[in-house]
C-alpha cells in the first residue's frame, strides 16, 4: 500500500513537470509575430503620386513601414497592416519594409521593391525633311524610349498620319493643297505627358503655270530670236519646239532662251515647262509661224535723173518688191517732198552733190543698201536729161514711136525698162547685140515716163513726154 502511494506521488509529479514544459512551450510560440504577408499595392508608381500598400493584420501586432528612397512619406496608418503613402514630384526607386512586433519583439520584417518613375522626358530633336512637297508622303522620328507613346499632330491642313500614331515614328502624307505648319510629338506613359517637341514644315508647291512666252511668234526663216517668260525663283524652264529647224543656241534651263531658226525651219509650238525639286508644273504653250521669207535682197539700179537741175522736183525709184519698205537719205539741202518709205519717192534738189541711198527693210531684217551719185546742176532750159551725147532718144517728146540709138563703139542694149511717175513697170523689153531699136508707144497714157536703158557697159536713165 505504502509502495502503491509512492508510485502515485513519483506520477504526479512527472506529469506536472509535463504540464510545465508545455506551459513553457506555447508561452514562447505566442510570443514574436510572423514575418507578415507579400505586401499589395502598386510596385510601379508615379512621381506625385500616392498609393496604398498593405499586408493581413495579425492581432496584437504593430506594423512599422519604412522606405529606402527618398521623397517617401506616410500620410496615414503607420503601425497598422495598412498604410497611405506619398511620392513627392522627385521621389526615388526604393525598398519598401514592413516590420511586425508585439510585446514579445520584433519579426521578421517584408520588403517591396518600388519602382518610381516620371513623366517622359522631352523627345530628341525630330528627324526627317524640314521641307516637303505637296502630294508628297514623308517619314519622322524621335529616338524611342520603352514605356512611352507619343502622339503626333500638325498644324497647317492637307496632312495626314498613314502609320505610327503612338509610337516614336511616323508615315504622313501631304495632300496636293497642303500648307505650311508645326509637326508636334508629345510624349506620355502611366504618369502623363511630357514636354513636347516641335519642327517647322516648309511646303514647296509645284510651280504655277509660267507667264504668256514674249517674243516674235512670226519669226523668218535664218534668223536669231529672243522668248522669255516671268522669271520665279526656285524654278528651272526646259523650253523644246515641235517644228523643224529649231535650235537654242543660249539660256536652255532659264526663263529666256536665244533660238535659231534655220533656212528649211518649219512652223510649231514652243513649249516651256517649269520645275522645281517637287516636279514638273503645268506648261505654257505657244505657236510660232515661221516666215519662210529672209531680209530683202539690195534694191535694183535707183531710176532717176543723176544730173538735176538744182531747185528741181525730180522723182527717184526703185524696183518695188512685196512688203518691204524703203528708207531713202539723200544730200544735205535735198528735201523729199512725197513717197515716205514706198519704192518711189520725190525730192526737191538742192545744190549738194553726194549719193542718193536707198535701205530696204521688211518684217525678216533690213538688206543691203543701194547708192547712186548724184551731181546737181545749174540749168536755163526746164528739162534736160541724163543721157551721155552717145545715147539718143527721140523725138522727145514722142506720139507713138520712139527710137533709141546707141551711137558708141561697140555698144548695145541689153533691156530696156519704162515706169510711169508712180514707179510702176509699164513696158520692158530684151534686146541683144543691137545698138539701135524702135518702140511702139502708142498704148501708153500721155505723160511723163522714165526709161531705163541696160546696156552692155552702162545703164542710162532718163525722161520722156508721151503726148
Amino acid at each position: 500500500m505504502k509502495n502503491q502511494k509512492s508510485t502515485l506521488k513519483t506520477i504526479s509529479f512527472l506529469a506536472f513537470i509535463v504540464f510545465l514544459w508545455t506551459f513553457s512551450i506555447n508561452i514562447t510560440l505566442a510570443g514574436v509575430p510572423g514575418q507578415p504577408s507579400v505586401i499589395t499595392g502598386n510596385t510601379t508608381v508615379c512621381q506625385g503620386s500616392s498609393e496604398a500598400y498593405s499586408v493581413i493584420n495579425e492581432p496584437g501586432v504593430t506594423y512599422n513601414w519604412t522606405y529606402s528612397g527618398s521623397g517617401f512619406s506616410i500620410s496615414s496608418g503607420q503601425g497598422t497592416n495598412s498604410i497611405q503613402a506619398s511620392f513627392s514630384s522627385s521621389a526615388t526607386s526604393g525598398t519598401l519594409t514592413v516590420t511586425p512586433s508585439n510585446t514579445s519583439g520584433t519579426g521578421s520584417s517584408r520588403s517591396q521593391m518600388i519602382d518610381v518613375i516620371t513623366v517622359p522626358s522631352q523627345p530628341s530633336v525630330i528627324t526627317g525633311n524640314s521641307t516637303v512637297c505637296q502630294g508628297s508622303t514623308e517619314t519622322f522620328s524621335v529616338i524611342d524610349v520603352s514605356d512611352t507613346d507619343y502622339d503626333w499632330t500638325y498644324s497647317g491642313s492637307g496632312f495626314s498620319i498613314t502609320s505610327g500614331q503612338g509610337t516614336h515614328s511616323i508615315s504622313a502624307s501631304f495632300s496636293s493643297s497642303a500648307t505650311a505648319g508645326t509637326l508636334t510629338v508629345t510624349p506620355s506613359n502611366t504618369c502623363g505627358s511630357g514636354s513636347s517637341q516641335t519642327m517647322l514644315i516648309d511646303i514647296t508647291e509645284l510651280p504655277d503655270q509660267p507667264s504668256l512666252i514674249s517674243g516674235n511668234m512670226l519669226p523668218c526663216v535664218g534668223t536669231s530670236e529672243t522668248y522669255s517668260v516671268t522669271d520665279v525663283t526656285g524654278v528651272d524652264y526646259n523650253w523644246t519646239y515641235s517644228g523643224q529647224g529649231f535650235s537654242i543656241t543660249s539660256g536652255q534651263g532659264t526663263h529666256s532662251i536665244v533660238a535659231s531658226f534655220s533656212s528649211s525651219a518649219t512652223p510649231g509650238t514652243l513649249t516651256v515647262t517649269p520645275s522645281n525639286t517637287c516636279g514638273d508644273g503645268q506648261a505654257r504653250v505657244d505657236t510660232i509661224l515661221v516666215i519662210n521669207e529672209t531680209a530683202p535682197d539690195m534694191p535694183s539700179l535707183i531710176i532717176g535723173n543723176f544730173e538735176p537741175c538744182i531747185g528741181a522736183s525730180e522723182t527717184y525709184f526703185v524696183y518695188s518688191e512685196p512688203n518691204v519698205i524703203y528708207d531713202w537719205t539723200f544730200p544735205p539741202n535735198w528735201t523729199q517732198t512725197g513717197g515716205g518709205n514706198t519704192h518711189s519717192v520725190t525730192v526737191t534738189v538742192g545744190s549738194d552733190s553726194g549719193n542718193i541711198s536707198v535701205i530696204p527693210s521688211n518684217h525678216c531684217g533690213i538688206g543691203a543698201a543701194r547708192d547712186s551719185v548724184v551731181s546737181p546742176v545749174v540749168c536755163t532750159g526746164i528739162w534736160s536729161q541724163d543721157l551721155p551725147q552717145s545715147v539718143f532718144i527721140y523725138p522727145n517728146p514722142v506720139i507713138d514711136k520712139l527710137n533709141i540709138l546707141l551711137d558708141e563703139p561697140e555698144s548695145y542694149i541689153i533691156s530696156i525698162s519704162i515706169f510711169d511717175v508712180s514707179g510702176r513697170k509699164v513696158l520692158e523689153i530684151f534686146s541683144k547685140d543691137n545698138h539701135e531699136t524702135k518702140l511702139d508707144l502708142s498704148n501708153l497714157d500721155s505723160g511723163i515716163y522714165h526709161i531705163s536703158i541696160v546696156a552692155n557697159n552702162y545703164e542710162y536713165s532718163a525722161k520722156f513726154i508721151k503726148k
